[in-house]
């Protein structure tokens, strides 16, 4: 089985995104963040200009920045930097090995280099470490079979 495709920035920025699958977790971060900011600017407010305004005002703007560039800055930088995203990507998935193809970057993968697979709504995750994964989007595959295919191929290449 064949895949040929090309990351948009865009994209990749969403499948960075989705790949930490907790944006629950994220949204009580920011939930959290306003409301110590709001708590701050509320003592501020009336009256008080001690050293806990200062701190909750500066740790919500220090949190804000962190989820900014967590979310934007840092998949971005990771996507200019690194020549291989902006390349037709073809990967070939054979029996004993995936090849893989981007631009003058050729190599061979073992099956056994991959230790999950996980998906979201637009991804599919070839995970090799805690951080480090292969991102399929699933706008790729013509039909939804081939997509099943593709699929239980993996599976029975990858144990989760």
């Amino acid at each position: 089985m064949k895949l040929n495709f090309k990351y948009s920035e865009r994209e990749f920025i969403r499948g960075m995104n989705q790949s930490n699958g907790d944006s629950k977790r994220l949204l009580v971060d920011f939930i959290i963040t306003l409301a110590l900011l709001g708590f701050g600017i509320y003592l501020y407010v009336n009256g008080s200009n001690g050293l806990l305004v200062a701190f909750l005002i500066v740790i919500s703007i220090v949190s804000m920045f962190i989820m900014f560039a967590r979310l934007i800055i840092v998949p971005r930088v990771i996507f200019r930097k690194e020549p291989k995203y902006k390349e037709e990507y073809e990967l070939e998935f054979l029996e004993e090995e995936i090849r893989f193809t981007a631009g003058a970057l050729k190599s061979s993968i073992p099956w056994s280099f991959y230790k999950k697979i996980k998906e979201t709504k637009e991804f599919i995750y070839l995970v090799y470490s805690k951080r480090g994964f292969a991102i399929i989007p699933k706008r790729v595959f013509d039909t939804p079979e081939g997509m099943k295919n593709f699929l239980s191929l993996i599976s029975s290449k990858i144990k989760n």
